[in-house]
């Protein structure tokens, strides 16, 4: 493996493991507010989550979709 390999990797390994540890952070926050809130509150939950996901899914996709991924990608890494 190459130096420039190997470290492409443990950054992988790195953005991987903060997600998912954020994910399980996360998530019985919102389980707690979900509960508090009632379940007569979930679905309206459910639907704002997906409604801001797919906001913010289409604002990134357009964010990627200006820049070629040798730019794109090392101002992620680099920031």
């Amino acid at each position: 493996m190459k130096a420039e390999e190997i470290r492409a990797l443990g950054l992988g390994f790195i953005y991987y493991f903060l997600i998912l540890s954020s994910y399980y952070v996360i998530r019985p926050i919102r389980d707690d507010f979900g509960a508090a809130g009632g379940i007569e509150n979930l679905p309206w939950m459910f639907t704002g989550t997906l409604v801001t996901m797919l906001i913010a899914n289409a604002l990134f996709a357009a964010l990627v979709a200006r820049f070629s991924r040798k730019r794109f990608i090392p101002s992620l890494i680099d920031s």
